[in-house]
């Protein structure tokens, strides 16, 4: 796997011994640039879209804070776990840290780390073709598609559930995902009696927003959209097992590219979805029952081991952006491996 950084030493030393000058923040971010790419030759802009500060706090003339850098690692580490309230696992949206929820074909449970089952849900239903069925708004609801296509809500407390938006007899919800950064809702769907799928984008209160369906050329660009998912620069991804592919449009819903497997390999048969810290677009493939990541442009970078972890058939796929772990789901049992590829540095900054 490709590193972003080789060294954290030289890193270190440049962020606890700066230049006593006040050096501009242009310069000082190009001072960064400088200094790891030298030894790495990576993109810099992914190192700019990986740098952020948080805390900044005066002290004195003197502004310190703390800057986060994260990096790649060739070093994967991973967990893995039995649920037992499911039989296997199609779908992870995770809640907290600790906290997730899981569904097989018409159980979705919340459980917890300590495979501790807090709430059970018996009224989803989902086909051959509809896996994505739930997901969890930015304050800790659960948002998901029932068996009878409506689309509900239950609150983080696990108290109070209620209809969030009924589908037209039209089109059939088959996968859902609240955005973390605007809260809003997409919802892939496939045309009664047809191959023709869509996404349509809802706000957080399930008010029409957007309607995805044509490329260009008024053709149809999904057939059976399973899971979706949005990526950091605002791309919808979709996993169509009709088309058998991943299709990514940008946020104004025009085409980007379609994913159909790495060049001299086997045929795509996508299902889980996610994204992480860097862009990357991460899907299950049951064909080659791998993982596939692939970056923001459709190009293929590599696949991530799965079967010698006791995930035979990858499914579910969940990326918890707050500690970068990457979860899996199985499609053949109820074994949940935690991934670890992504390492986060944290230095003491002064401007």
């Amino acid at each position: 796997m490709k590193r972003y950084e080789q060294s954290e030493n030289r890193p270190v030393q440049f962020f606890l011994f700066p230049k006593k000058t006040p050096v501009p923040k242009t310069t000082f971010i190009s001072s960064i640039l400088t200094l790891i790419t030298a030894e790495n030759e990576i993109n810099k802009k992914d190192v700019i879209e990986s740098l952020g500060e948080i805390n900044i706090t005066e002290m004195g003339k003197r502004k310190v804070g703390s800057r986060r850098l994260l990096k790649m690692s060739t070093d994967l580490s991973k967990k893995s776990v039995r649920v037992t309230g499911v039989r296997f696992v199609d779908h992870i949206s995770c809640v907290t840290s600790n906290r997730m929820w899981l569904s097989d074909d018409n159980n979705l449970i919340l459980a917890d780390k300590k495979d501790e089952t807090i709430c059970h849900l018996t009224d989803i239903d989902s086909d051959i073709y509809s896996y994505g069925l739930h997901t969890v708004s930015n304050d800790g609801d659960l948002i998901y598609i029932d068996k009878d296509s409506t689309i509900n809500k239950l609150d983080r407390g696990i108290k109070t559930k209620f209809i969030l938006m009924n589908m037209t007899e039209a089109w059939k919800p088959r996968c859902i995902f609240c955005s973390p950064f605007n809260g809003d809702i997409l919802v892939g769907m496939k045309k009664h009696d047809a191959d023709e799928g869509k996404v349509d984008r809802y706000n957080s209160t399930g008010k029409p927003i957007q309607s995805i369906i044509y490329n260009t050329k008024g053709r149809n660009l999904y057939k059976i959209p399973s899971y979706v998912t949005e990526n950091h620069n605002g791309d919808v991804i979709v996993s169509d097992q009709g088309l058998e592919a991943v299709i990514v449009t940008d946020q104004h819903g025009r085409r980007r590219f379609s994913y159909t497997g790495p060049p001299s390999g086997s045929p795509l048969s996508p299902r889980g979805i996610c994204t992480d810290a860097f862009l990357h677009i991460i899907v299950c493939d049951s064909n080659t029952r791998t993982m596939q990541m692939i970056d923001k442009n459709g190009h293929f970078l590599e696949w991530l081991r799965t079967e010698q972890d006791g995930i035979s058939i990858p499914c579910g796929l969940c990326y918890n952006d707050r500690n970068h772990l990457l979860m899996v789901g199985s499609w053949n049992s109820n074994t949940v491996c935690v991934y670890k590829y992504i390492q986060t540095l944290k230095f003491l900054t002064d401007n």
